[in-house]
């Protein structure tokens, strides 16, 4: 499979730019923790491509204020 085919799927999907004022721009997607091991798969895939660093991968959850519920999410952004 391309990075094109492989980039441009993703960014259709759960795939984003993000970019900080005065920083470079970094690959990002995110999953629900239940999903780890297809955003670990994702992040193979795109390894030959985007540099990752290590500690690619962040699991956190958060609460969601409006429905008092907490979600899980697992984050994975490139170093640029």
């Amino acid at each position: 499979m391309s990075f094109l085919s492989l980039f441009s799927g993703k960014m259709l999907g759960d795939g984003y730019i993000n970019q900080n004022p005065g920083r470079q721009p970094r690959f990002a997607f995110i999953h629900t923790s239940d999903d780890i091991g297809y955003a670990r798969h994702c992040l193979k895939l795109f390894a030959p491509y985007i540099p990752f660093g290590k500690k690619a991968l962040k699991e956190y959850s958060y609460l969601d204020p409006r429905t008092k519920k907490i979600y899980s999410r697992v984050h994975c952004q490139s170093l640029s």
